[in-house]
């Protein structure tokens, strides 16, 4: 483009932004005088004129635009649109097709480029009678017909042709065909299907539903909010209300919410939702969770839907912080089984035995990142002796891009990422390479893909740190333990055999670093003050345990309690709950999320850490001792519940586990009217360190454990 056609075509633009029209077409007029083969001339004029119902002359600037640059998807866009207002129906599907090729807006080149040729070479028609387009329903059968035999470009076509006969079902073909778009992987599409659906037919509510669930496909979570809560509105407003699509609005409006982290508002929406349908076991369970992370005390409410066992309720991470009954854990553990694992018959049988020169074992997680399982195994993976043991790792975990989510990569001898495959995939992956031990470290905790392990592909199966307690997951043979974490009368409710450990079923990373020491005055807390501490996730808060903590607040002098602030509904709660408990908001101290070394070091600040229960600290727990800071727990029934025991019996810290709330609440006062005491214990965790984290011996043991297991031939 010459400098002078440059500038009048600058200057056409700025007319069409100001929205003066016949100035504009002077210029770009001006232009194409100077140079007819201008795109961006060319492109204005046929808006213009399209704008101005002046189809014909819009065309004509248009085919000179395409001539020039046949490449931009958008030139095709608008050129179909003219087609449409021109009656020349064929030609603007195929415009349409262009466009979607060009903005890889399908899934495939060699679809998009089939989609063309079966148009442009009119061999629909060969396929299609007419008679096809003479009703929805007939439209409708069509197309599934041809979307059985993966035709889908004569689908596309009848869905389109119909679609321009502007009929009064235009609108559930234009539903179907956004369907079709989302099943080809082509989500801009399908979302201007779903809106155009809207805009003609603006009660009909799945409309919404789906394009909601589009627009969170494009990561565009506000906006699918905002569509699935208008959809709401409107259902509502109707005579009568559409009961089905109303349940499913509200409960993609909490689920989304819950993972932008809107607590409260997810809550509120899985609420009513139960509410409408108090048997939808699955939102009860979150609904039951959100609860527990805001620490919204009672958990449960007067609701009908809440009268029943709480095993019947909870999903298995929430049941570990409402009650330390290993029946209760088991039966929870048993019918969320029943309902989200399938059958498998196993795949390698527990006989089986590879003979490898060394044992292959696979560790399968998706926490192979900077979370706190892997925190806690990296150094196992690095430890393994490679004369003997050959480590994979089966991961689908997000990559973070932190030098540590490296670290654990590099750890292994095979990484096998297996994020994008299905479950029967991965499982074929681990029996293709003769795994003879798989390690399942994710269990039922968030993320969990238990089906994979369902399927039994490895001859020996053990479960391993990620969810503290039984998973009823099928073919799972072991759970790491040791004496005190599993007593013998624990076995009757776990669906796992114990793997016993000589010393402690926690293995750490003797390789962390502790930031620079600091001051209590460093964070704003009086160096005179005694410090409580608990830096646990929220949820695993309850009101019996706060209340006894607030007892030991109110029991002793110039004391606080210093907590995580895990998010604003449940330090609000927490705060309220003190209050009417007589305990004023300056003994109440939140602390924030920090990076792990400078988290380390906050440890060294407190006095001595108070537990969770019946869901104990684990990693949590490992890390406050590696710091050098006491703790006291209360040890329960159930394997969770006695986590933070197991790292203290053998640290030879008998002293820190508890058997009663009463006998937890008189040791933590006790603690700060005898500093002695407490120096005492201190000095014990320093000079005891080696105990619990000689990682090399705890590695060895696991080895030798896993050697047993290969060893042996069992029946």
């Amino acid at each position: 483009m010459s400098v002078e056609v440059e500038k009048i075509v600058q200057l056409g633009l700025e007319y069409q932004k100001l929205g003066q029209m016949d100035a504009a077409v002077n210029q770009f007029t001006a232009a194409l005088a100077l140079d007819s083969d201008n795109v961006v001339a060319n492109y204005s004029l046929a808006v213009i004129f399209f704008n101005n119902e002046k189809f014909k002359q819009a065309l004509s600037h248009l085919d000179r635009a395409i001539k020039v640059n046949s490449t931009y998807h958008l030139f095709y866009e608008t050129r179909a649109k003219i087609y449409q207002k021109l009656n020349r129906i064929e030609d603007g599907i195929i415009d349409e097709l262009v466009s979607m090729k060009l903005s890889n807006s399908i899934i495939t080149k060699d679809l998009s480029d089939r989609m063309i040729s079966s148009v442009t070479e009119n061999n629909v028609a060969i396929f299609i009678h007419p008679d096809s387009f003479n009703s929805i329903q007939s439209v409708i059968e069509t197309c599934e017909r041809l979307i059985a035999d993966e035709r889908y470009e004569e689908a596309i076509y009848v869905y389109r042709r119909y679609i321009n006969l502007n009929t009064p079902e235009q609108f559930a073909a234009l539903c179907n065909l956004g369907s079709l778009y989302s099943q080809l992987g082509s989500d801009n599409a399908a979302r201007d299907c779903y809106e155009n659906v809207i805009k003609i037919r603006p009660f009909f509510i799945q409309a919404y539903l789906n394009l909601g669930t589009i627009l969170e496909k494009l990561t565009r979570q506000s906006e699918a909010l905002k569509i699935w809560e208008t959809g709401k509105n409107i259902n509502q407003s109707l005579e009568k209300l559409d009961l089905d699509h109303q349940i499913k609005l509200l409960n993609n409006l909490g689920r989304l919410n819950e993972i932008m982290r809107i607590y409260d508002t997810a809550e509120n929406y899985l609420y009513e939702s139960l509410l409408l349908d108090g048997n939808q076991d699955g939102v009860l369970q979150h609904w039951i969770h959100l609860r527990q992370k805001q620490c919204k005390w009672p958990i449960l409410t007067d609701d009908e839907f809440c009268r029943k066992p709480i095993e019947d309720m909870a999903s298995p991470l929430s049941i570990l912080s409402l009650t330390d009954s290993p029946e209760a854990q088991f039966s929870c553990s048993k019918r969320f089984g029943a309902t989200r694992i399938e059958k498998f018959n196993r795949r390698v049988a527990t006989t089986k035995r590879y003979g490898h020169d060394k044992i292959r074992i696979g560790y399968a997680s998706s926490d192979l990142s900077m979370h706190a399982v892997s925190l806690l195994t990296v150094e196992m993976y690095e430890l393994h002796d490679r004369n003997k043991f050959e480590i994979h790792a089966f991961c689908w975990s997000p990559e973070d891009g932190t030098a540590f989510r490296q670290r654990v990569r590099n750890s292994f001898d095979h990484f096998h990422p297996i994020g994008n495959l299905t479950d029967i995939q991965a499982a074929d992956l681990i029996q293709k390479n003769e795994i003879d031990v798989l390690v399942d470290l994710q269990g039922l905790s968030g993320r969990a893909r238990p089906n994979i392990i369902a399927q039994g592909a490895a001859p020996v199966q053990i479960a391993y740190l990620g969810y503290p307690g039984t998973t009823g997951i099928p073919y799972v043979d072991y759970v790491v333990a040791d004496d005190f974490i599993f007593p013998r009368e624990l076995a009757n409710n776990f669906s796992e055999k114990p793997l016993y450990l000589p010393r402690v079923f926690q293995v750490s990373d003797s390789k962390r670093l502790i930031g620079e020491r600091k001051s209590k005055s460093d964070f704003g807390i009086d160096n005179e003050k005694f410090i409580f501490c608990c830096f646990n996730n929220n949820f695993k808060f309850n009101e019996e345990l706060f209340s006894i903590w607030l007892d030991i607040i109110k029991n002793t002098d110039n004391t606080i309690l210093w907590i995580l602030e895990d998010n604003d509904w449940s330090k609000k709660n927490l705060i309220n709950f003190a209050n009417q408990h007589g305990v004023s908001n300056d003994r109440l101290v939140f602390a924030g999320r920090i990076d792990p070394r400078d988290y380390l070091a906050r440890f060294q600040v407190a006095d001595i850490f108070l537990d969770t229960y019946p869901y104990n600290a684990g990693t949590t727990a490992n890390d406050l001792l590696w710091a050098g800071l006491p703790l006291l727990t209360l040890s329960g029934s159930t394997y969770v519940s006695r986590m933070a025991g197991s790292l203290s019996r053998c640290m030879e810290l008998d002293e820190q586990i508890c058997s009663t709330l009463d006998e937890y609440r008189n040791k933590a006062i006790e603690f700060v009217k005898k500093p002695e005491k407490l120096a005492q214990l201190r000095r014990r965790v320093r000079e005891n360190h080696a105990n619990l984290f000689n990682t090399k011996r705890i590695v060895s043991e696991f080895e030798t454990a896993i050697h047993s297991l290969i060893e042996t031939n069992p029946t």
